[in-house]
């Protein structure tokens, strides 16, 4: 009786530590699936139509505390990434071009966040343009309501947020700008 009591015990805890792993996949699921929904997107980040709180933070490109208003000259893309996610990658494998394209009518700005000598070494593998802003403490991601990366905003000069979303290719950037620059198009 003891034998099996023993053995009975073990393969409790046995199925336990299997329960837990599967909630924990479950989870995972459920929050890929709830951040890419475009109701999810909505909700993420500065709303549309409202101005981001201006608040100061560390550039890279200017080696010095910033304040946000202080660096907007135009109009401009904001992007929220990290050096260990694939989709930001993909997305600045595309920075420059884009950034080259649109460098007169619209400011570019990064936002890194992680390790430093990841962000360095990401900095020197893409040679990204633009300004980059350093945010050790997620300052900036708290303030802009980011979550997920890469995001990106477009904003005028005042910080008021004209277009938002998850922003993983050529064409997600290039959307944002179009969306940036139709209004200064009208004007």
């Amino acid at each position: 009786m003891e034998d099996f009591l023993f053995y009975s015990v073990i393969i409790l805890w046995f199925l336990q530590i299997f329960t837990v792993f599967l909630l924990v996949l479950l989870f995972r699921q459920f929050g890929e699936v709830y951040l890419s929904t475009a109701e999810s997107i909505k909700r993420d980040g500065v709303a549309i139509g409202e101005k981001a709180p201006d608040h100061t933070c560390f550039s890279y490109t200017r080696r010095e505390e910033v304040t946000w208003s202080s660096i907007l000259e135009n109009p401009a893309i904001i992007a929220f990434v990290s050096p260990d996610c694939k989709p930001c990658r993909e997305m600045l494998s595309h920075w420059n071009t884009v950034q080259k394209q649109l460098s007169e009518k619209i400011q570019f700005i990064l936002v890194f966040t992680g390790d430093d000598k990841k962000v360095r070494r990401m900095i020197q593998e893409f040679k990204l343009q633009g300004e980059i802003i350093l945010d050790r403490k997620e300052e900036s991601f708290h303030h802009f309501k980011v979550r997920v990366t890469p995001f990106a905003f477009a904003v005028e000069q005042d910080l008021s947020v004209k277009d938002k979303g998850l922003c993983g290719t050529k064409e997600h950037l290039s959307l944002l700008a179009e969306n940036i620059t139709k209004g200064d198009d009208d004007r």
